[in-house]
C-alpha cells in the first residue's frame, strides 16, 4: 500500500497574524535623592559626587585600605592637585590643594576639613588633623575650590571630607551573623621599626547600632631623634527612628607623642641624611598631645524630599611641645553646632538641590610658653588667651587676642 504525500496544514488563524505591539509613552520615575552619606557605599558616594560640575575626586575604602595608612599622605598621595608632605617624616604635615595653605610648613591653612560633612578642626582654620585614624575612615571625599561650598566652606582650597565607618557598614568578619557582634585584626610591619596594630568591633541590633576601632601605631623614623608613638580610639553609636529619623554619637581619643629631628643644612644633609639636628637633641624637641572629640549628630526627614541635620560637636587638646627657643604648652578648646535644611523638590520643571545652613565655632585657647632648658620648663615667656569664632555661610570670622604679663 502506497501512502500519498499529505499536504501542508494550514496554521491557525491566530499564528498567522502577527500582533501590532502596544506602543506607550516613556515614564520616567525618579526617586527623590538625599541620601545618608555616612551609609553610602562607595558607588553611590561616586554617582553622588558626579552630579558637581567641578574638581572632585573620591578615596574609596579599598584604597585607604591597601596603603599602609601611616599618614594622609599614603592616602592622597595620587589625588591630582592634593600635596601632603610630613614634617621631618612625622605626621605633622603639610597639607594644600592648588597650592592653597601652601605657607604653611605644617597643619593646614586654606583647606577645610570636614568630618561627616561637618568642620573638624579650630574655628580660625588651623586643623591637627593627625588625630583622625584612617583605618577608620571608609572614604576619603576631595572637593576643590568653590566645589566645597554645600559645606560652608570659604577657603580657595575648598575641602577634604572624612567618611567614617558606622556598625552598618564596618569591614568585619563574622560566623554567626550580622546581628551579633563581629572583629576586626589587622597588622603591619615595615623599614625602620614600624608597626601598626588594629582592632575594630561593630554591631546591629535593631535599632542599635555600634562601632569601635583602637589602633596603635609605632616608628623609630629613618632620622634619629624621630621615634613616634600614636594610640587612636575612634567609635560611634546610633539608633535610627521609626519616622525615619537617627541619631549618632561619635567619640575620638588620640595620644600621640613624637620626638622631633630638625632640620639640616644641606651640607650635613650631603654629609648623613640621618642626623638629627644637634639643638632639636639638646633641647629635646618634641611633640605629645591628648585629643578628645565627642560629637552628637540628629538627621530628620520634616517633609517629602525635605531634611534637617543638625550636629554639635567639642574637642580638647592637651600639648606639650618642646622646641628649641621654648616649651610650648597649649590647653585648646573647640566648640560648635551646625544645622542644614535640604531640599530635593523639583523646582520648575528641573532637578532641584537645595542646601541652606548655619554654623557657629569658637575655640579658646591657654597658650604659655617657657624657656627651654635642656627640655625642662624655665621662666614662663608667655601667657595669653587666644580666641576665635567662625560663622557661616556668610563667611563671616573674626579672631581676637589678649594676653597678659607672665608675673600678672
Amino acid at each position: 500500500m502506497s501512502c500519498a504525500e499529505n499536504p501542508p496544514r494550514a496554521a491557525p488563524r491566530a499564528a498567522q497574524a502577527q500582533e501590532e505591539p502596544v506602543k506607550l509613552d516613556p515614564t520616567i520615575v525618579e526617586a527623590h535623592r538625599l541620601p545618608n552619606e555616612r551609609l553610602e557605599t562607595d558607588a553611590q558616594a561616586r554617582k553622588e559626587i558626579d552630579r558637581i560640575p567641578g574638581g572632585v575626586e573620591i578615596v574609596g575604602e579599598k584604597d585607604i585600605r591597601e596603603t599602609k595608612t601611616s599618614n594622609l599622605r599614603d592616602a592622597l598621595e595620587f589625588v591630582p592637585g592634593v600635596l601632603v608632605r610630613p614634617r621631618f617624616g612625622a605626621e605633622e604635615s603639610q597639607l594644600s590643594i592648588r597650592g592653597s595653605g601652601i605657607r604653611n610648613n605644617f597643619h593646614v591653612r586654606g583647606v577645610n576639613l570636614l568630618m561627616n560633612s561637618f568642620p573638624y578642626g579650630n574655628a580660625d582654620g588651623f586643623s591637627d588633623f593627625e588625630s583622625l585614624e584612617l583605618l577608620s575612615v571608609k572614604r576619603i571625599e576631595v572637593y576643590k575650590g568653590a566645589n566645597a561650598l554645600r559645606f560652608g566652606a570659604n577657603t580657595l582650597g575648598g575641602a577634604i571630607n572624612f567618611i567614617t565607618f558606622t556598625g552598618r557598614d564596618a569591614p568585619i568578619i563574622t560566623f554567626t551573623g550580622r546581628d551579633a557582634p563581629a572583629f576586626s585584626i589587622r597588622s603591619e610591619f615595615g623599614s625602620f621599626d614600624y608597626f601598626k596594630n588594629s582592632i575594630s568591633g561593630a554591631f546591629v541590633s535593631e535599632p542599635f547600632d555600634g562601632y569601635i576601632g583602637l589602633t596603635d601605631t609605632e616608628l623609630k623614623g629613618y632620622r634619629a631623634h624621630s621615634e613616634q608613638v600614636r594610640r587612636r580610639v575612634y567609635s560611634n553609636v546610633g539608633y535610627a527612628f521609626e519616622d525615619g529619623s537617627s541619631l549618632r554619637l561619635d567619640f575620638i581619643y588620640a595620644n600621640v607623642k613624637e620626638t622631633l629631628p630638625g632640620s639640616l643644612t644641606r651640607e650635613q644633609f650631603e654629609q648623613n641624611p640621618t642626623q638629627a639636628n644637634a639643638e632639636f637633641v639638646a633641647q629635646g624637641a618634641e611633640r605629645n598631645y591628648n585629643y578628645f572629640y565627642p560629637a552628637v549628630t540628629y538627621r530628620k526627614p520634616v517633609g517629602e524630599a525635605q531634611l534637617v541635620e543638625w550636629l554639635t560637636q567639642f574637642n580638647y587638646q592637651d600639648l606639650d611641645h618642646p622646641l628649641p627657643f621654648a616649651v610650648i604648652d597649649d590647653r585648646t578648646y573647640n566648640y560648635g553646632s551646625e544645622v542644614r535644611y535640604l531640599n530635593d523638590v523639583e523646582f520648575m520643571g528641573q532637578a532641584n538641590r537645595l542646601t541652606i545652613g548655619l554654623q557657629y565655632y569658637g575655640t579658646s585657647q591657654a597658650d604659655r610658653q617657657y624657656a627651654n632648658d635642656g627640655g625642662a620648663r624655665g621662666e614662663t615667656t608667655k601667657d595669653d588667651r587666644n580666641s576665635a569664632t567662625s560663622i557661616g555661610p556668610a563667611s563671616a570670622s573674626t579672631a581676637r587676642s589678649s594676653s597678659c604679663s607672665p608675673t600678672a
